[in-house]
């Protein structure tokens, strides 16, 4: 099936590094698509999965990924040497695709209290409501599929009861629809800086990434393992690991793990 000309067009220009593009009206899940590209070994890298819809998302830990319509979701598929990636970068990759998220949303957003914020490991937030996703698989060796799912034109009130006061679209923080073309190009275009930054081993990822941290002097507990860590949030260290501060002193590194409750207040650690 073709790509909407405007697409390919705004693509081309802004993230040339994608050398291969497949559109499609509906998939179950855009990473299913790319892992399959991947394990055919017969489409060039990077390659990029986009779908008007998408009707068995999958988000991290095995739960499922609810997209509405209107819903911005997409795959790329690509061999993390070409950026200078090793398989320890891959937490810190994680963290590099929810900024370029961010960054390409700022543009959408006027209110200061929506500012994109990123929540360890791979959610970006609108104020205190999820506005997108992002799942990394590793399928095999030099190979890495960067799953997005983001909130751009779709309703929060068309979601799931359950759903409905933990997500916010873009187009409702902005008052406005949005153009999915520009928010696409927009992420795509930050993301292949900020992989290529951290492949060059520069910190400006991350201390951006911490700059847009949700959590930081909060209270959160993380459920690793089985375990229950909880703990002050210092942000993120440079291999993407949340730094937690526990009550009795020692600031431990967690590179897994699901952030389960935090406090709304933010009460300031001793030193960030």
């Amino acid at each position: 099936m073709p790509r909407p000309p405007r697409f390919s067009n705004d693509l081309v220009g802004a993230a040339p590094w994608v050398a291969a593009c497949e559109w499609r009206e509906e998939l179950g899940s855009t990473s299913d698509y790319a892992l399959d590209a991947v394990r055919a070994n017969d489409t060039p890298l990077p390659l990029l999965v986009v779908a008007d819809r998408q009707t068995a998302g999958r988000g991290r830990a095995g739960r499922s990924w609810l997209a509405g319509d209107g819903a911005l979701t997409f795959s790329v598929a690509l061999a993390p040497s070409r950026f200078g990636l090793s398989a320890d970068k891959l937490p810190a990759a994680s963290l590099a695709t929810a900024l370029a998220v961010c960054e390409a949303l700022e543009p959408h957003l006027a209110a200061p209290a929506l500012k994109p914020r990123i929540k360890w490991p791979n959610d970006v937030y609108l104020g205190d409501r999820k506005a997108c996703g992002v799942l990394l698989e590793a399928p095999a060796a030099d190979r890495l599929v960067i799953g997005v799912g983001l909130n751009a034109n779709n309703r929060s009130d068309a979601a799931p009861p359950e759903l409905r006061d933990a997500c916010l679209s873009v187009a409702e923080a902005a008052g406005r629809e949005v153009d999915t073309a520009t928010l696409l190009v927009g992420v795509l275009a930050a993301l292949g800086q900020r992989l290529r930054q951290l492949g060059a081993d520069s910190s400006e990822p991350i201390d951006e990434a911490n700059r847009r941290s949700l959590l930081t002097g909060r209270r959160v507990t993380v459920e690793h393992g089985g375990e229950r860590v909880e703990g002050l949030c210092h942000g993120f260290a440079e291999d993407g690991a949340l730094r937690l501060e526990s009550p009795d002193g020692p600031i431990r590194a967690m590179l897994s793990g699901t952030v389960v409750a935090w406090d709304a207040a933010v009460a300031q650690p001793s030193s960030l």
